[in-house]
C-alpha cells in the first residue's frame, strides 16, 4: 500500500490519469524517476465532481474538488475545500467515463443524476490546465468509454445502443457518423499500437476493429480460439 486517497465524501466512478497543470515536483528532493512521472489522477464521482489527486512529494499529495455543475453559485462559493470550473453544465451528473489527452483536454461523459430525467446524458470537454469548460452535448445515450485519436483527430464514444459515434473533435463536438457494433453495449475502446485502428468490445463475444471512421473486421472470440470475419 502507496497511498489511500481520501474522496471526501464523494463516490468514485471511474478515473484516468493526467499530465499536472502545476510544477508541483520543484524544489523537492525527490528522484528524477517521479519528476519525470508528474501526473494527477482524475476521479470522476457520483456528485457532479471531478477530484484531481496530485503527488507532490515522497508522503505528500493534495486534492482538489471541480465542480462541474453549480446549482446556487452563492452556496457554493461560500464552501470549503471546492472550486467550481469555467462554465456549468445544464444538469447534475454521474461521472462515467474521463480520457484526458495528450495536451490535457479532458473530455467527460454523465448520466443525469434526477431520477426524472434518466435518458439525458451529457458528452462535454474541459480545457484542463484552466478548468474551463469548452463545450457539451446533451444525448440519450449512455456513454460508457471515450477514446481520442490524435493522428486523425476523431473522437470515438462507446455506449448502450449498439453503435459507436465517431465526432469531429473534441473542441466542437459535432457528431459525424454512428456506426453500427456487434456488442449492443460497448463497454471498452482502445488505440491498437501505433496505426490508426481503433478496437471496441462490450457485451457479447465480438470485438469490432474500426479504421477511417468504418468498421474493418470483427473478431469472434471463444474459449479456445480467435478468429476474424
Amino acid at each position: 500500500l502507496v497511498d489511500t486517497i481520501d474522496l471526501h465524501g464523494s463516490q468514485a466512478t471511474t478515473m484516468t490519469l493526467a499530465n499536472s497543470s502545476d510544477d508541483v515536483l520543484s524544489g523537492s528532493e525527490n528522484d528524477s524517476a517521479l519528476m519525470d512521472s508528474a501526473k494527477s489522477l482524475l476521479i470522476g464521482t457520483s456528485d457532479s465532481k471531478i477530484l484531481v489527486w496530485t503527488k507532490t512529494g515522497t508522503s505528500a499529495s493534495k486534492m482538489e474538488s471541480i465542480s462541474l455543475h453549480e446549482s446556487d453559485a452563492s452556496k457554493f462559493e461560500s464552501s470549503s475545500g471546492g472550486a467550481g470550473c469555467t462554465g456549468s453544465l445544464p444538469f447534475e451528473i454521474v461521472v462515467t467515463s474521463i480520457h484526458c489527452t495528450q495536451d490535457n483536454w479532458w473530455i467527460i461523459a454523465g448520466i443525469c443524476r434526477n431520477k426524472k430525467s434518466t435518458n439525458r446524458t451529457i458528452l462535454a470537454t474541459l480545457h484542463g490546465s484552466t478548468r474551463t469548460l469548452i463545450s457539451h452535448k446533451v444525448l440519450r445515450e449512455t456513454i460508457h468509454g471515450i477514446h481520442y485519436q490524435s493522428q486523425s483527430s476523431r473522437l470515438y464514444t462507446i455506449a448502450n445502443e449498439g453503435v459507436v459515434s465517431v465526432w469531429d473533435s473534441p473542441y466542437r463536438l459535432e457528431l459525424l457518423q454512428r456506426l453500427w457494433s456487434s456488442s449492443p453495449s460497448g463497454r471498452a475502446v482502445v488505440n491498437i499500437g501505433s496505426s490508426s485502428r481503433v478496437a471496441v468490445a462490450g457485451i457479447g463475444s465480438k470485438i469490432d476493429v474500426f479504421e477511417n471512421a468504418c468498421r474493418i473486421q470483427s473478431l469472434l472470440v471463444d474459449d479456445n480460439s480467435t478468429s476474424s470475419s
